[in-house]
């Protein structure tokens, strides 16, 4: 089974994995964000629509790959994934079709991927996070990624919405009961 946790910029997605993986660390293994390892590994990050079309193919094919090499490393353990491949439509420079048709894919090819979506709303300004040196996002763009991301996964059948919560605790538990009831496992009490 494949999970893909998204949403816009700030909205606790990695953090939330890391948590969720320690929960369920003898049933689930986490996929990172190909964008953070892309850039914190000196992949050139760019401004102009061309270089931000090749930043997302670039992304694409990472994540991808991390999904299919994690999926082997983990047979019989669900994934989740820290964005999906389908989040790069929502950055690309023009119109989503011209994402799918760069990609020799479709939205539909993309969405039979992931067995389910959560999506975690960005925060409003006030709880932005911005230690995060790969989020180069002010909270306007970043609320205008987030519904450009909620747009693109909005025809995925088994999609949960997290609405930006004021206390990140309450963020983690609606998303741990909606792990647990996927997976039909409950949380450990205890990571190792």
């Amino acid at each position: 089974m494949k999970i893909v946790l998204t949403g816009g910029p700030s909205a606790g997605k990695t953090a939330l994995v890391s948590l969720i993986e320690k929960q369920f660390y003898n049933s689930l293994v986490s996929v990172p964000e190909a964008a953070s390892i892309l850039f914190r590994g000196g992949f050139p990050r760019r401004s102009e629509s061309q270089q931000i079309n090749h930043q997302q193919r670039a992304i694409y094919f990472v994540q991808v790959e991390l999904e299919a090499m994690i999926a082997e490393e983990n047979f019989g353990k669900s994934l989740l994934c820290d964005r999906g491949t389908l989040d790069g439509a929502a950055y690309w420079s023009g119109m989503p079709s011209d994402f799918f048709k760069s990609l020799n894919t479709t939205l539909e090819i993309e969405i039979k991927k992931y067995d389910y979506v959560i999506h975690l709303e960005s925060p409003n300004g006030h709880y932005y996070d911005r230690s995060n040196p790969v989020r180069v996002e002010k909270p306007p763009e970043a609320h205008v990624l987030d519904s450009k991301i909620k747009e693109i996964w909005s025809t995925h059948p088994h999609r949960l919405i997290v609405h930006c919560h004021k206390d990140f605790g309450e963020k983690v538990k609606e998303v741990i009961d909606f792990v647990s009831s996927i997976i039909a496992i409950p949380p450990n009490h205890e990571a190792p």
